[in-house]
């Protein structure tokens, strides 16, 4: 399934999912499908022998909530994947996440949206540029298709696009994408939201890669005063019953970049890195990461 090539070898668990070879079992086993195998063996359940309606009804119902909680979970440990810049895991974990997206929401529906969208960046950071652009393609139709679709997933679309230029060169067509990414995302949002930090992030690092320091400063700014407003306002509460653990994860990794590239431009002892890996210590605290937050206040 991974290759779309024909297959023999299932998986003796769910009996649903077929491979080329072992070395592919393998690569699915560690990326997704240790996760979901018990849950996708739901799906392959035999209904034939369910006589009245209402049972008929009922399972229908359990296939469709096991085919929803796949598609989170694929989602979920594709971004995580991402995050933690493991693109080759990240590929059976979004293609999977396409599969029961399509099984459950079908081929053209706007939910496949995000699927394309996380396969398109996994096939970046493998330097894939010719199979992001083709999940790009998709995810750029499926949003034509649908005029309703959220500025999230318009802001996600542009952002991808932007990161495709940037890995090719194209510093000045990535720089238009991710205007409109940071448009987007601030219209859902609100521009002083932590989401949309991540925009400015990429933005940040497309002016890095052209050499343009100072702007990527000046957005590395907007950055901590967004996460450290955030952070004080929620220093009673936990952070966990704000934010999902990939985005938790994320937000660690956005500033901890932020944190290591002002060291880097400014220098360690400059304010700002100071400033930096203070918010950095203040998320790890609420993170409950305290020896890690304590060593950077």
């Amino acid at each position: 399934e991974l290759s779309s090539q024909p297959a023999k070898l299932v998986c003796p668990g769910c009996r649903l999912t077929y491979y080329r070879s072992s070395e592919e079992q393998t690569l699915d086993w560690d990326g997704i499908h240790s996760k979901i195998c018990k849950l996708a063996a739901v799906i392959r359940g035999d209904t034939s022998g369910l006589n009245s309606e209402e049972e008929r009804k009922k399972a229908a119902e359990l296939q469709k909530s096991t085919q929803q909680s796949l598609v989170n979970i694929c989602t979920n440990e594709a971004q995580k994947h991402l995050i933690s810049e493991a693109f080759t895991l990240a590929i059976p974990a979004g293609l999977q996440a396409l599969s029961y997206s399509k099984m459950l929401f079908g081929e053209g529906s706007i939910n496949v949206i995000p699927a394309y969208l996380l396969l398109a960046e996994a096939n970046m950071g493998l330097n894939r540029p010719a199979m992001a652009s083709r999940y790009l393609k998709f995810a750029n139709w499926a949003i034509m298709k649908n005029p309703m679709c959220s500025n999230e997933l318009k802001s996600q679309l542009y952002r991808n696009f932007g990161k495709l230029h940037a890995s090719q060169g194209e510093f000045a067509e990535a720089q238009m994408a991710l205007a409109k990414d940071v448009y987007f995302c601030s219209i859902e949002h609100g521009p002083e939201h932590i989401f949309t930090s991540s925009a400015y992030f990429v933005m940040a690092k497309n002016f890095l890669k052209m050499g343009n320091g100072e702007s990527a400063l000046a957005f590395y700014g907007k950055i901590i005063d967004i996460w450290h407003k955030f952070l004080t306002e929620t220093s009673n509460g936990h952070i966990s019953d704000l934010l999902t653990e990939t985005q938790i994860c994320e937000g660690n990794e956005i500033l901890t970049s932020v944190h290591s590239s002002r060291k880097k431009l400014l220098g360690s002892q400059h304010v700002a890195s100071a400033e930096a890996g203070h918010v950095l210590g203040l998320l790890k605290m609420q993170d409950e990461h305290v020896n890690e937050a304590e060593k950077l206040f």
